[in-house]
């Protein structure tokens, strides 16, 4: 008996990682009802095409997919197309993530860490979830930091610069990555892929979004219902900001959003030896989430605050366990062994608190 309790001590980790991929894949036979963002990546999975047309669930309006989100990726769910076999996908690239992890983190209970994340459980098995274009971008993430960490930096972001093909956020997040390379390695050079962001994210979204919207025969539009209360342009919530800073950052939902991000973001606590280079890549999705206020007539304020809970948290998961890969011998043993406990217990009562929150939506 107790050769096999050390043997499951010492394989512990291997057991997550089978447990993980066991409740992704019986997800794909839980979910009965689909989101209807993922009607929509069926449809353009099963007509293979990227000029698809389609009624905005929230004004009724038809408008190209393209127009309002840039995923010129989804082609490659065209071989994906059925309802099934887009959470197959979803499986695939959920188990790629976990394997990831598993094989470049050294540190055996860092590794137990990250892999009871409860983001992750959630982003596998939560059925409110499905799929989502953003998932794409989670292995690339992953694997780009694995090659800064060889000091890879150049293939580390051309590899990066492949999420600006899962959304037009994404180049946001590479302008933060870009200040972060600068001031990690003191080569300001980096810099220049921060300018280069932005100019990607301004081709992106003033020019290959109209184009493909017109295309489709439809208007563009980008999607600023998450930021409802504060414009509806670039323009307007940037001059809100200025003008209304207190009310942007306590205004709006402050009390949900504190809570929400305060159960996504407890981990940041272990890399707390790195914590101002990781607020140089981390400021910007930050910002983002924390200022959205949720669509008109909205009273939860979904839009990107529920980090932890919904898809519009998947680029900041990625990118804290990027940080975890990167700065994995910078994190204190000390730190893991003394508050090892603690944190697998807070990861799996929080996992558990938004499992009931969500357990409406889940049909058995």
């Amino acid at each position: 008996m107790a050769v096999k309790t050390n043997m499951i001590r010492k394989n512990i980790d291997t057991l997550i990682v089978i447990l993980f991929i066991f409740i992704s894949f019986i997800s794909i036979f839980l979910i009965k009802n689909y989101s209807v963002d993922h009607l929509v990546f069926f449809e353009i999975a099963k007509k293979k095409s990227i000029l698809l047309k389609f009624k905005e669930h929230f004004t009724g309006e038809l408008h190209s997919q393209f127009g309002v989100h840039f995923s010129p990726i989804l082609v490659l769910t065209f071989i994906f197309d059925s309802l099934k076999k887009l959470l197959i996908l979803k499986f695939l690239i959920m188990s790629l993530t976990v394997f990831l992890i598993f094989n470049h983190i050294n540190n055996k209970k860092l590794k137990i860490i990250i892999l009871t994340l409860p983001a992750l459980y959630l982003l596998s098995f939560n059925s409110t979830i499905h799929f989502y274009e953003n998932y794409f971008a989670i292995p690339i993430i992953l694997t780009s930091f694995i090659l800064f960490k060889k000091k890879k930096i150049g293939l580390g972001l051309i590899v990066f610069t492949l999420t600006f093909l899962v959304k037009e956020e994404f180049p946001l997040i590479g302008i933060g990555l870009g200040i972060w390379l600068s001031f990690e390695y003191n080569k300001f050079h980096y810099l220049f892929y921060s300018i280069f962001s932005v100019f990607i994210f301004f081709l992106i979204t003033n020019f290959l979004m109209p184009f493909f919207a017109e295309l489709s025969g439809m208007n563009q539009r980008l999607n600023f219902l998450r930021y409802d209360a504060l414009g509806n342009s670039f323009k307007e919530i940037i001059i809100f900001i200025i003008l209304n800073p207190i009310k942007v950052l306590f205004g709006y939902f402050f009390l949900h959003k504190l809570i929400f991000f305060s159960c996504s973001l407890y981990s940041i606590i272990l890399l707390k030896n790195n914590i101002r280079h990781c607020i140089y890549l981390l400021f910007i999705p930050l910002f983002y989430s924390w200022i959205s206020t949720g669509a008109a007539g909205s009273t939860n304020g979904y839009y990107g605050s529920n980090i932890l809970y919904l898809h519009f948290g998947i680029p900041i998961l990625s990118l804290i366990i990027g940080l975890f890969i990167f700065y994995q011998e910078n994190i204190s043993k000390n730190f893991i062994e003394k508050y090892f406990k603690f944190i697998i217990f807070i990861n799996l009562f929080i996992f558990l608190i938004f499992f009931i929150y969500s357990i409406r939506n889940l049909i058995f």
